[in-house]
């Protein structure tokens, strides 16, 4: 499969579940919402990535790896890329 380094950050609170996150970064990425079913939000343990369930909270995770979401136009739907997802916290009531 295809892999591409990539990265997105995203503006979320700490209560955002990881299929909030998978939500925003369709919108961010302007994927088509049938997208989300091959995307995956893991974290690398060792050799391995452990997938996060969609009900997850984020709490005080800063950075999550994206499998399954190709982040260039030319790459076909089905190709699997992985990117780093930078996530700063804020509250939007503070700013």
């Amino acid at each position: 499969h295809g892999t591409q380094q990539g990265e997105v950050t995203l503006r979320v609170p700490a209560s955002s579940t990881m299929l909030q996150i998978k939500e925003a970064l369709i919108r961010c990425t302007g994927r088509r919402a049938e997208a989300i079913h091959r995307m995956q939000l893991v974290e690398k343990t060792g050799n391995t990535f452990k997938q996060f369930e969609d009900s997850m909270i984020l709490g005080e995770r800063r950075e999550i790896l994206v499998l399954g979401l190709a982040l260039a136009a030319h790459n076909s739907p089905s190709a699997m890329a992985y990117a780093s997802v930078d996530i700063p916290v804020s509250n939007p009531l503070s700013s």
